[in-house]
């Protein structure tokens, strides 16, 4: 066998090995969404992270919203 082909094939059966053996998943996981219940009986998610937190959301519910935290999602 000639050394390119000797190379090729082992730099091809590494590739293999290296994604089988990859298990950790590269998705990110879905935000966290406060439930904000509003007064006419319907419900708003507000995204936790993109109030600094879940107090910055239940901030963001009770006083912009005029509603009631309700409970958190994914």
């Amino acid at each position: 066998m000639y050394p390119v082909h000797r190379r090729l094939l082992l730099s091809a059966f590494a590739a293999l090995i290296l994604a089988a053996g990859f298990q950790v998943s590269l998705a990110a996981k879905p935000p966290e969404f406060l439930i904000c219940q509003l007064d006419n009986g319907s419900e708003i998610s507000i995204v936790i992270d993109n109030f600094d937190g879940m107090r910055g959301a239940v901030h963001q519910c009770l006083e912009f919203w005029h509603g009631h935290p309700h409970g958190v999602s994914r």
